[in-house]
């Protein structure tokens, strides 16, 4: 029987800050409205957005910022729930829960990685206290009836750790669209590229440390990265006292230059601190392209170690230079890896994860 859904989460696909978690979110929300569903997504806003709009059959109510989005998205819900029954609620979980159980009938919680770690690392004190208690010491007791989807394995058992009951937490990872995402032509010298937020969970400055080493040896190497974000100015500024040339930030690329940056790349790289699933990952992995990245949460998942690319410890940027100069030196593994990602990429579809999302529903 079709149900009223309502999403819950930050952003949605069309905000400037959007990122893996939104592109889940979108991917989701399509399937299940193709499923004869009723799907509102309640999110925040920036200032280019407009605060209703219909896409892809998905209805999105968007106001408030970070921090008072959560207010505004209780008010949206309270509302809506006056017009028609709300059977379901997904809510996304990005560190600081909605506590939607307190207000919703049914409750399926997405969460992507767990913060605990993270704030500890990036946040001071008592600031960093107060945002683990909101995500940790609330969350098991308000959604001990509620159903868990975690995009990684590596993310259920995080869970497992905050007091998650094993049987609730269901294990549902990212995928990718296989028409535009497909192997293409390889740029003729050595091209490196990052992908993604330039924040400082994202530790691009690791890339940028390895990468003006691999350029000692590689001088035809260049390093694109490609995105925005808060630390984009110390970025290049790093890039400038580490003498490297060839290094390009291109800012936020459209789809299609995405696409076009991950077929042309031998390889991408992922420093981050900690993942969800790398989408970005994935994608590459459909255009034939391995990837070096940190041995974090979500991407020890997202990475099949030796076989799709090369995993290192987190934060080495030794270790990230000499992954980078083995692809890059060795046709025969590059190629190996290339055909291993391919391979396995057309394991995560996204029609598959949105199956599998709506036999949780039941």
């Amino acid at each position: 029987m079709p149900l009223n859904i309502a999403i819950l989460n930050w952003r949605d696909r069309t905000h400037s800050d959007s990122g893996g978690a939104e592109l889940y979110i979108h991917e989701i929300a399509k399937g299940l409205v193709r499923a004869g569903n009723t799907v509102s997504l309640i999110c925040g806003q920036d200032n280019s957005q407009p605060k209703h709009e219909v896409i892809r059959g998905i209805e999105i109510w968007r106001k408030g910022n970070k921090v008072s989005v959560y207010f505004w998205t209780w008010l949206k819900f309270i509302s809506l729930s006056r017009k028609r029954r709300i059977d379901l609620v997904i809510e996304s979980v990005n560190g600081v829960p909605y506590l939607s159980p307190l207000y919703a009938e049914r409750t399926v919680c997405l969460v992507h990685h767990v913060h605990r770690d993270f704030f500890k690392k990036f946040y001071r004190r008592p600031f960093s206290r107060l945002l683990i208690f909101l995500e940790s010491f609330l969350f098991s007791p308000i959604y001990r009836r509620a159903k868990f989807v975690a995009v990684s394995e590596s993310t259920r058992q995080d869970l497992l750790k905050g007091g998650i009951k094993t049987a609730k937490i269901s294990v549902i990872t990212a995928g990718a669209d296989h028409g535009p995402f497909r192997p293409g032509k390889k740029n003729p010298l050595p091209l490196v590229a990052y992908i993604g937020r330039l924040s400082k969970v994202k530790s691009v400055d690791v890339l940028i440390t390895a990468f003006a080493a691999v350029r000692k040896g590689e001088r035809k190497a260049e390093l694109v990265i490609a995105g925005e974000g808060k630390e984009r100015k110390y970025l290049e500024r790093l890039a400038r006292r580490s003498k490297i040339e060839a290094v390009h930030f291109t800012g936020r690329l459209s789809e299609k230059e995405k696409i076009s940056l991950m077929q042309r790349a031998w390889l991408i790289v992922q420093p981050s601190f900690a993942e969800g699933w790398s989408i970005t990952v994935t994608e590459a992995n459909a255009c034939g392209t391995p990837t070096v990245a940190a041995n974090s949460p979500g991407l020890r998942d997202s990475v099949r170690h030796s076989l799709t690319g090369i995993l290192v410890r987190y934060g080495d940027a030794r270790a990230f230079e000499r992954a980078i100069k083995v692809i890059i030196s060795c046709p025969h593994l590059r190629a190996r890896q290339s055909l291993n990602a391919i391979s396995y990429s057309k394991q995560l579809k996204w029609e598959l994860t949105c199956q599998k999302l709506i036999s949780q529903l039941n």
